[in-house]
């Protein structure tokens, strides 16, 4: 048994892991909007059981506005990666790329919490 321990440890430090790790690389972006993937789920996932039925007025409204929010962020991140591509942020001057992305998360954000 303490072979097969052995084996299974060795063989996840030196091939499993590594390729995880590779792999979390291509993802790396992606690590940022964890919270709000996993918070717009929730919200969705709360508004379609009828779980805000439950909840006064207020917080209703609060819970749709978050899920606005979150969505919108999401959404505008996608569509700036698909339209304007890769953009470095660790630029001293405001590039034409960091302004049509800013501007796009901007309309975005505001037309999804307004118009939603």
């Amino acid at each position: 048994m303490r072979k097969l321990y052995a084996w299974l440890c060795l063989r996840w430090r030196m091939v499993i892991q590594p390729s995880l790790l590779k792999g979390m690389n291509k993802v790396g972006t992606v690590k940022k909007f964890a919270l709000d993937v996993l918070m717009a789920i929730a919200i969705i996932l709360a508004i379609l059981m009828h779980f805000k039925d439950a909840l006064p007025g207020d917080l209703q409204t609060y819970l749709i506005k978050m899920g606005q929010l979150n969505i919108s962020v999401i959404y505008g991140w996608a569509v700036g990666r698909l339209f304007i591509g890769k953009v470095d942020w660790d630029e001293k001057e405001y590039t034409p790329k960091i302004r049509a992305r800013l501007y796009l998360w901007g309309i975005i954000i505001i037309s999804f919490a307004l118009g939603g």
